[in-house]
């Protein structure tokens, strides 16, 4: 059970920071 429910929000949380961090690149970078 408790790998089950770890993936899903670890997933989450990286495409999280994934988004975050692109966005703040292309916001920084530019």
């Amino acid at each position: 059970m408790e790998g089950i429910a770890t993936p899903k929000p670890d997933i989450n949380v990286i495409n999280d920071r994934l988004k975050a961090a692109k966005e703040h690149a292309e916001g920084g970078g530019k």
